[in-house]
């Protein structure tokens, strides 16, 4: 360990031009265009396109924008899509309900455990007694 430096520079092979993953794209990446175009800015193309199963501001209906929100189970549950697809960042109901029967198992457990040390403890009082 003498002549380890770690202070020392190693000379690092550069990149390639192409990546080795670039392939895997396929017909996504084009190789003619090397420097990468910029726009100005964002373009706010979300506002123009509406997502499925959501209604344009423009037909919202006037007596439902001043209804109140019920809160309680309907809050919480999520509407059915007719097409059955999953957005990101939404729970399938099928996860959900894999994760509820996880929780149901890890709680039985531990009913389970607390049931066989109370009669352990009640055991070992009774046999103190006598």
């Amino acid at each position: 360990m003498a002549t380890y430096d770690p202070q020392a520079r190693r000379a690092r092979t550069r990149p390639t031009a192409t990546s080795p993953v670039d392939s895997l794209l396929g017909d996504a990446v084009d190789e003619s265009d090397e420097d990468p175009v910029v726009d100005d800015g964002p373009v706010d193309l979300i506002a123009d396109d509406p997502v499925d199963g959501e209604i344009p501001v423009d037909e919202v209906d006037e007596a439902a924008v001043g209804e109140p929100d019920t809160g309680g189970a309907d809050a919480a549950a999520e509407p059915e899509r007719p097409d059955g697809e999953v957005r990101p960042f939404e729970t399938p109901p099928v996860e959900r309900t894999d994760e509820h029967a996880d929780r149901l198992h890890r709680l039985g457990l531990l009913a389970t455990v607390a049931a066989a040390l109370f009669v352990l403890v009640a055991f070992r009082r009774r046999r103190r007694r006598r």
